[in-house]
């Protein structure tokens, strides 16, 4: 029996090393990023190769990324060096920049994708088109949807546990709390009736 628990202990140990090993190799690949994403963005922005339909494309894109990294160097940082727990979950608010900022790419990446059959299909035209309307357009439906639908507090997309009449249990407890409160004005108030 305690041959078992010494095993069970041990892959315990390992997963945790893993998962720490794991975390510094992430935080690790965040450094040179950084610059890459800031050479690749002075780079598209000073060509005049790109159309400025895709030229904002990709660097909206860079931007996405950029924004990812923050939140997710802030958790590890906090996991790693000021909690000292790898498995902490994140606070709401990193969560949802962190899902804002995926989204984000997500959605660009299609953009991307209209706006190269767009160049595809209207091929003698679509160069002369030097307008920012068609960048300002998708950045505003991308805002709109990744605000919409996507950026959640996690307690309102997390599943509620159910008690055994099949409400939540936070209207339970919500009841509860109502009734204990109602019980005890009445208890107060018949107290105060019989001492007069």
């Amino acid at each position: 029996m305690a041959e078992a628990s010494s095993n069970g202990t041990e892959i315990h140990g390992i997963a945790i090393f893993a998962a720490y090993a794991m975390a510094f190799l992430e935080l690790g690949t965040f450094i040179p990023t950084i610059p890459i994403l800031a050479f690749c963005a002075s780079i598209i922005y000073k060509t005049s190769i790109l159309h400025r339909n895709l030229k904002g494309i990709l660097l909206a894109q860079l931007f996405g990324i950029m924004m990812n990294l923050w939140p997710r160097a802030f958790m590890l940082i906090d996991q790693i060096f000021v909690a000292k727990n790898i498995f902490l979950l994140p606070p709401n608010f990193i969560s949802g920049a962190s899902t804002a900022a995926l989204i984000f790419n997500n959605m660009a990446g299609h953009v991307l994708i209209v706006e190269r059959i767009c160049a595809t299909v209207y091929v003698d035209t679509y160069e002369n088109y030097r307008s920012w309307a068609f960048t300002a357009l998708w950045l505003l439906i991308t805002k709109l949807l990744r605000n919409s639908s996507a950026v959640l507090p996690f307690e309102e997309t997390a599943a509620q546990p159910l008690d055994t009449d099949g409400r939540p249990i936070s209207e339970r407890i919500q009841q509860e709390k109502q009734d204990k409160e109602a019980y005890f004005k009445q208890l107060a108030s018949a107290w105060g009736d019989n001492r007069s």
